[in-house]
């Protein structure tokens, strides 16, 4: 037997609140955007948007979700399905779920300025190699 999965990077959207599984335990949500240029016929380029549902119960990234702000960029990585729902205009949409089991799948960088241990200023592209330095560390 063999697990797929898939590993996405973007940013947050809406953060769901923390519910419960029937046994009791925490478990949360929340909606990740991956944007990515589409070039148009006339040379130009529109954004197209996909969106992911995130999961989880693991109790670090539970942790992690609760400092999480609508557009932080993350990284995460887990087992996916793909569910149907209804629209509001009467058609079927579809919704690509992934559901982050260890804290070895997961990744945040701020894409905002952020100070540093010494108090200085870093910028988002700093955060980001500052955070994806450890790579080696990902079990994947």
């Amino acid at each position: 037997m063999s697990l797929s999965l898939l590993t996405v990077s973007g940013n947050v959207g809406k953060i769901n609140d923390e519910g419960q599984t029937r046994d009791g335990y925490p478990i949360r949500s929340f909606n990740v955007a991956r944007n990515e240029p589409v070039a148009r016929n006339d040379g130009g380029t529109d954004w197209k948007t996909t969106w992911f549902v995130v999961t989880t119960m693991d109790e670090y990234v539970l942790e992690k979700i609760a400092t999480l702000k609508p557009g932080d960029e993350v990284t995460v990585c887990g087992p996916f399905k793909m569910k149907e729902y209804n629209r509001q205009n009467g058609g079927t949409g579809f919704e690509l779920q992934i559901r982050v089991a260890s804290s070895g799948f997961f990744s945040l960088a701020r894409p905002r300025k952020e100070k540093d241990e010494a108090g200085d200023q870093q910028t988002a592209s700093t955060a980001t190699k500052q955070t994806f330095d450890n790579m080696d560390e990902i079990p994947f």
